[in-house]
């Protein structure tokens, strides 16, 4: 007997069995025009539930020998071809295996009333060549969609990439993991597509974690939600990153609540913990697929952990390298503060001299446009302004009266000296012009070189302005220092001819910043070792004592 119902393939239970039964199902219709009973190898032979007969191994001449659908099941199973098997009054049944990777995934069967069964087994051979050729026409077309499902997450991840390496910049030595991290993850996001993205910090304490610092989402993720599966999984990624599917189908799917899928992936030096990314859901456009190589797009899997991981180490290394150019700033500006000591231990009566001038030189540079970075450059030449002094004897540099002509060309070296300590120094270039032309004038009657305008940087002309003020207005040792409003009235006087008229007007809409930074200005306190102490290893200094006596243990 028949039944009119449309197969479906939810009649089916497994998803890989259903999906070939169902395919192998319509091409027997297609072919013999008649419905095929399923039975699969285990625990014996087991026949498929179907929704197209009342009971199993029908046909329309009557009811099959269950045992005789078996033992041809059996046949077919070991020769792996299809077979046929009398019944007798005119009653015939075939066996044709459903074969999947060289294995019977399934055997169809139906009892057929011919006379002719050898008909029946050549059709049924056509059939199998037919469908084996179908089979492999699909498998390649799926091997293709794979293969382009891989070029396109490659590209994905070359273009990620490279979206990454414009984004950072380490000279930004103001960007932070959580900058880092606000720049990175929609960019990651676009690759790995989960709802919730989140980069969690980790800070020294008991558990670690620390606050959610950055996140690409669809709303505001839960953090409480992100902190306690990184509570519970965080030492676990840094074996290898944590990948769990499924979660709602787990025994944690109360503990996380509304969570299906999630990647963990620790931000890390070799030296220590920087925090975590964390990917919550995969993205869905659509749950049901047609082919097993597309059932990757309803989980995290080893391509989106990759991502992640690269975006990590990248994150890790560049807030490290960051860290580093840093470290090698302030040394490169406490070294600046060595030598400006080193000069002023020479001469007492202009300490606090180049710092100062360095201080009066920043506030300007920022009111004429100076970016921050660029202002904070400026004020490292004025730091150096004066280095070349070292090759200056003592004599001259603390004469306490008028200074000889040849003693006053002694001194107009000190641009030259200065450059000549510094020229090979590639990180401090920048400072060069400021350096040599502090001196010059814009009537072109300064020294070293006589430049005059234009011609002298922005940089020197700043300089020239800071470093006259403070020298009128700071002690010497043939001299006071003069009032301030003598000094703004020189300044006035030789806008134009001596300093650039527009740096004196920018000195004058600061002054009274300038004049605040003079009058605060305290010289650093020079550290004294307490006598008797000895440096433990890899340890510069054992004890200081401050101006005020005060003595303090350094570690």
């Amino acid at each position: 007997m028949t039944q009119s119902a449309t197969v479906s393939e939810q009649a089916f239970p497994a998803v890989s069995q259903g999906t070939l039964c169902f395919a192998a199902a319509e091409s027997l219709k297609e072919t013999f025009a008649k419905r095929f009973d399923f039975w699969f190898p285990a625990d014996g032979w087991q026949l498929l539930p179907s929704p197209w007969h009342d009971c199993a191994a029908g046909s329309d001449d009557g009811l099959a020998d269950i045992a005789a659908c078996h033992q041809l099941c059996e046949s077919v199973r070991v020769r792996l071809q299809p077979a046929v098997e009398r019944l007798g009054n005119s009653q015939s049944l075939l066996g044709i295996p459903v074969i999947e990777q060289g294995r019977i995934s399934a055997v169809a069967t139906r009892q057929f009333a011919t006379d002719s069964p050898e008909l029946l087994l050549q059709l049924a051979n056509v059939f199998m060549q037919r469908w084996s050729e179908k089979e492999e026409y699909r498998r390649l077309k799926d091997e293709n969609c794979a293969l382009a499902e891989q070029v396109s997450q490659d590209f994905e991840e070359l273009m990620f990439l490279r979206a990454i390496a414009t984004e950072m910049d380490v000279s930004d030595t103001t960007a932070g993991l959580e900058t880092l991290g606000m720049r990175m993850l929609n960019l990651l996001n676009d690759s790995i597509h989960a709802k919730t993205l989140v980069l969690v910090g980790a800070q020294p304490s008991v558990d670690h974690i620390g606050e959610v610092a950055a996140w690409a989402s669809e709303g505001e993720p839960d953090f409480e939600l992100c902190r306690a599966i990184l509570r519970d999984l965080a030492e676990e990624s840094h074996q290898q990153p944590v990948v769990r599917n499924r979660v709602h189908e787990s025994e944690n799917a109360l503990r996380y609540a509304g969570v299906r899928e999630f990647i963990i992936v620790p931000v890390a030096t070799e030296e220590r913990t920087l925090g975590w990314l964390l990917a919550l859901n995969r993205k869905r456009n659509r749950d049901d697929f047609d082919a097993s190589w597309q059932l990757n797009q309803l989980e995290f899997g080893t391509h989106e952990a990759s991502l992640m991981q690269t975006a990590a180490s990248i994150m890790a290394s560049q807030t490290s390298n960051i860290e580093l150019v840093c470290e090698k700033e302030e040394l490169l500006v406490e070294m600046v503060r060595a030598l400006v000591t080193a000069i002023e231990a020479k001469d007492t009566y202009t300490c606090g001299h180049s710092e100062r001038v360095a201080s009066y030189g920043r506030c300007l540079a920022l009111h004429l446009g100076y970016t921050v970075e660029e202002a904070d450059r400026l004020y490292l030449t004025g730091l150096l302004h004066d280095v070349g002094k070292i090759g200056v004897s003592d004599a001259t540099l603390k004469k306490p009266g008028r200074l000889s002509d040849d003693e006053f060309t002694e001194i107009k070296r000190h641009p030259d000296e200065g450059w000549a300590i510094l020229h090979k120094l590639k990180p401090l270039d920048y400072v060069l012009p400021g350096l040599l032309q502090h001196h010059e004038r814009i009537d072109g009657q300064g020294y070293p070189d006589g430049l005059a305008g234009d011609e002298i940087s922005l940089d020197g002309r700043i300089l020239s302005v800071a470093d006259a003020y403070d020298a009128m207005t700071s002690d010497r040792p043939y001299r006071d220092g003069m009032p301030t409003e003598k000094a703004e009235a020189i300044l006035e006087d030789g806008a134009g001819t001596q300093w650039d008229a527009d740096v004196v007007a920018a000195f004058f809409e600061v002054r009274e910043e300038i004049n605040h930074i003079r009058k605060t200005y305290q010289p650093r306190a020079k550290p004294v070792r307490a006598s008797g102490q000895s440096l433990p290893q890899g340890c510069q200094m054992s004890q200081v004592e401050t101006d005020d006596g005060e003595v303090l243990a350094w570690s």
